[in-house]
């Protein structure tokens, strides 16, 4: 009996300990990304909305997650391949898993998606888990069709098994035209329900509720990643109703802070404008005939009776409350969220090496669990589509890349034992500022190599020492020097002057570039300089010339 998917997904949708907490809570995080209007509600169950009021919403979390967003998609990327096979050429993997991810990029604009990177950084920020579908194939031309789909994980169901995903599922509503273009299924609406299904070893499509479509696939797996974001608790207190804190979003510890400040900056500004334009008391002899209004509103005139009036209750003094509220909510924010000095914003006066220190700690905490993520679901792809590709082609040669510069690649040198990684810095001049004083107030403490390893955080300190040594090299040694001034004069094509430099080695060019080493000349004799019996600028002779005076006098010349 076939699997009945639909009600599956649909339960799994709907289930308070599966998805749909999840959900709700992708929801609020995805309304203060988006500000929508905050509107103040009161405590009544079911709240309702307290009239007259000013509401303000503040743009603090979506501020907040563009700068990070920006700076996450700064970061720079490195693809590491290890091996235990001494012989296994890991760049050769490398540039092979470059040139598939660039196709795949390549692909995607032209369908008007984000790059993968672009949509990952958004999802595990955001979402806080991402998901792809992969599937590379050979197309009707004989070529590789580097097929990876981004999926918004608000709307993703999956089903785990022994040995990763055994069902992943992506529900959303699609256009009355992309559907009918794509699966030539005509919906009523200009939104149709499109549910597409895939487990290791077929996908279906269901459009409206009706099942459309079903094929299978040779692929032994199911073709999607997800990962998610190791951050929240819902990954290590295993209550049932913990699901909605696994895989944390950049919101978690500031989502109850944010209302409140709404809230806050609702009542300062209806304050504000109630001084500036304040309801008013008539007092009459016919005023207690009228009817009051429950509450007055901004510029009402409401009557009474001579002596009469509405007296407020006080509840203490306002503005003092309301500033030390936001004293604390915005410290609150700022705990729990990232602050200026962490975006790099310094103010005046600049910050010291401590403070720029400890703002790169505070971008660790949030940069850090997501970067990792990054890196992970970008390994599973690099290895599925590797896998996939192989499964297509065998071992024999393809071309991959970016339209108009593919490389050809040998798919048997695929072939061995090595795993994928990808590593992400970003990198912030002002928190590299601080590494760098609290390098130098090492001094002789801790050697160069462990300060470029752990306190400066450089990708790579070893080939950082190489480039230092080699500039050590240029700097002490006249024919390195030379030699590297006749290489960038070659690659400039000012062959002439690189001729002339060359003679002066004893060389011609052609034998220099071909490795020869020039034998070393002799230095030439240094004549010695003048003595300067007076200082040039000055006041007192200097030891060596006050030596040459006494002598002059000794001399009978002075």
């Amino acid at each position: 009996m076939a699997t009945d998917y639909k009600s599956i997904v649909n339960d799994l949708e709907n289930d308070e300990h599966a998805f749909a907490p999840i959900y709700r809570r992708m929801d609020v995080d995805r309304d203060m990304m988006n500000l929508v209007d905050y509107v103040m509600m009161d405590s009544q169950n079911p709240p309702q909305m307290v009239p007259d009021i000013v509401n303000v919403t503040l743009n603090m979390p979506s501020y907040m997650a563009t700068n990070i967003l920006t700076d996450i998609g700064s970061a720079s990327e490195q693809v590491i391949v290890e091996s235990r096979d001494a012989d296994f050429d890991t760049h050769y993997v490398e540039d092979f898993t470059r040139a598939l991810f660039d196709s795949a990029n390549e692909r995607n604009k032209k369908l008007g998606w984000l790059t993968l990177n672009s949509f990952t950084d958004g999802q595990l920020a955001i979402r806080g888990r991402a998901a792809r579908r992969i599937l590379f194939r050979k197309g009707k031309d004989g070529k590789l069709v580097t097929d990876i789909a981004n999926w918004d994980t608000r709307f993703v169901t999956y089903l785990l098994g022994d040995d990763g995903l055994k069902m992943a599922a992506y529900h959303i509503k699609r256009s009355q035209d992309l559907l009918e273009a794509q699966y030539n299924v005509k919906v009523a609406q200009k939104m149709g329900d499109l549910l597409d299904v895939w487990d290791d070893t077929h996908n279906e499509i269901w459009i409206e509720g009706n099942k459309v479509f079903e094929q299978r696939h040779e692929y032994g797996f199911t073709p999607v990643v997800y990962e998610i974001v190791a951050l929240g608790s819902g990954g290590i207190l295993l209550d049932l109703d913990n699901k909605s804190a696994e895989g944390e979003s950049i919101f978690f510890m500031i989502r109850g802070i944010v209302p409140e400040l709404n809230r806050l900056a609702s009542i300062m500004q209806t304050l504000n404008l109630k001084a500036a334009k304040p309801p008013m008391q008539s007092a009459t002899k016919e005023g207690g005939r009228a009817t009051p209004a429950d509450y007055p509103e901004m510029g009402d005139t409401i009557p009474v009776e001579v002596g009469g009036g509405i007296t407020p209750i006080n509840y203490g003094d306002a503005q003092r409350s309301a500033a030390i509220a936001q004293q604390t909510l915005l410290a609150s924010f700022e705990a729990g969220g990232i602050t200026a000095t962490e975006l790099g914003l310094l103010g005046q006066p600049s910050a010291s090496g401590v403070a720029l220190l400890i703002a790169g700690e505070g971008r660790d905490r949030i940069f850090t669990p997501r970067l990792r993520s990054k890196g992970n679901i970008n390994s599973a792809s690099a290895k599925m589509a590797i896998k996939q590709t192989v499964q297509a082609f065998g071992k024999g040669s393809i071309e991959v890349g970016i339209e108009g510069y593919e490389e050809t690649f040998d798919l048997g040198k695929l072939d061995g034992n090595y795993k994928i990684n990808f590593g992400y810095s970003v990198t912030s001049q002002e928190v590299e500022a601080g590494r760098a004083s609290l390098a130098a107030a090492y001094g002789n403490l801790m050697s160069d190599h462990t300060k470029r390893r752990e306190v400066l955080h450089f990708d790579d300190p070893d080939g950082e020492e190489d480039l230092l040594r080699a500039q050590r090299a240029e700097q002490t040694s006249p024919s390195v020097s030379k030699f590297k001034e006749i290489e960038s004069l070659v690659a400039l094509h000012r062959d002439f002057e690189a001729e002339l430099l060359a003679a002066e080695l004893g060389l011609d060019i052609d034998r220099l570039l071909a490795g020869e080493v020039p034998q070393p000349q002799a230095q030439p004799q240094q004549e010695d300089e003048p003595t300067q019996v007076l200082s040039l600028h000055g006041g007192e002779r200097g030891r060596a010339n006050g030596g040459n005076a006494a002598r002059s006098r000794e001399e009978g010349l002075l």
